[in-house]
């Protein structure tokens, strides 16, 4: 029998250059509405222009 394949999504918020990992929230549409508000708060509280995006994983192989 083969292996279910497992795949952890999940928002992230990040900064737009990628050098740095804010938070992470659950796959559901609370826990994007969530993501959103945090990023919003971040690019409040230090300047860093964030986005949310579905996974680290599909970030990192998207921005290669």
């Amino acid at each position: 029998m083969p292996k279910k394949k497992i795949e952890d999504k999940f928002y992230v918020v990040v900064s737009k250059d990628g050098s740095f990992l804010h938070g992470a929230f659950p796959f559901t549409e609370e826990g994007l509405i969530k993501a959103e508000k945090y990023a919003s708060e971040v690019t409040k509280a230090t300047k860093d222009k964030t986005e949310v995006v579905l996974s680290w994983h599909e970030y990192i192989r998207v921005r290669e």
